[in-house]
C-alpha cells in the first residue's frame, strides 16, 4: 500500500518521466469552410463532460467555439 492506501503494484514511474498528448488536425485547425472543405462530424460534435452526454448540433455555428475544458 502506497502512503494513499492504495495498491500501487510495484509499478513506479521514474522520477524524470514525461507525460505526452497528441490531438489530429480536424479537432483543431477549424476553417471547416474555406478551399473547398465542408462540415465533418469533429465540427458538429458538441465535447460534453463528466455531466453532460456529447450531442450533435444542427450545423456549424459561427464564431462558436467548444472548448473541451469546462
Amino acid at each position: 500500500m502506497d502512503e494513499y492506501g492504495e495498491a500501487n503494484m510495484g509499478l513506479e514511474l521514474a522520477d524524470d518521466f514525461l507525460w505526452g498528448g497528441a490531438i489530429a488536425a480536424h479537432q483543431a485547425e477549424g476553417a471547416w469552410n474555406q478551399d473547398g472543405k465542408g462540415v465533418s462530424i469533429a465540427d458538429i460534435l458538441t465535447a460534453g463532460t463528466n455531466y453532460k452526454h456529447r450531442e450533435i448540433i444542427d450545423g456549424v455555428i459561427e464564431g462558436l467555439n467548444i472548448s473541451l475544458c469546462p
